[in-house]
């Protein structure tokens, strides 16, 4: 059995061919990995993402469970878009932010009765394709029901009426008192 060798002979015409097919190759490839990796806004009213919202202690350890008299460190995460998409009849046409994106972080927490507790806010601001971590401590009253209490963070320009949102949903999250 004899093995067959196979050579090929690349002209110039051939190896510019072969060159532009690795180019196209290339940039398909690190547009796919790109867009894997970039938020891309529903739309530009709506450039900002919770992609985080959790409990802490004190100490900064990950924890869903506090008893009265605890403070509760409540972190969210906030992610801006890199750019957002317009859908046009005939094909999408991408929009990119430019510059910080100053933004006010809406903190509210419930008892396990719903009744409103904590509410606080403060302005943040976040670059293009950046994150920004904020937290808020909320110290448990000693006389506190024990149960579920619920956690809402929302993102907004200013306040109402000249405000809007610039997060499409409100983070929820939930943690126990007991």
């Amino acid at each position: 059995m004899s093995e067959k060798t196979t050579i090929i002979e690349l002209d110039s015409k051939r190896t510019i061919v072969l060159v532009l097919v690795l180019a196209i190759a290339a940039f398909s490839l690190y547009g796919y990995v790109t867009a894997l990796f970039a938020f891309i806004a529903p739309s530009e009213g709506f450039p900002l993402d919770i992609t985080d919202l959790a409990t802490y202690d004190v100490g900064d350890t990950l924890k869903a469970s506090f008893s009265k008299g605890d403070t509760v460190r409540i972190k969210a995460n906030i992610e801006m878009a890199t750019d957002y998409y317009y859908n046009y009849p005939a094909s999408y046409y991408y929009y990119y932010f430019y510059g910080d994106t100053t933004y006010r972080i809406i903190f509210t927490v419930t008892d396990s009765e719903g009744r409103p507790v904590f509410f606080d806010s403060a302005f943040e601001s976040v670059s293009p394709g950046g994150f920004e971590m904020t937290s808020f401590d909320y110290k448990i009253p000693s006389n506190a029901p024990k149960g579920t209490y619920n956690m809402r963070v929302m993102a907004w320009s200013a306040w109402l009426p000249k405000g809007v949102a610039l997060y499409e949903y409100t983070a929820v999250g939930t943690f126990e008192v007991t």
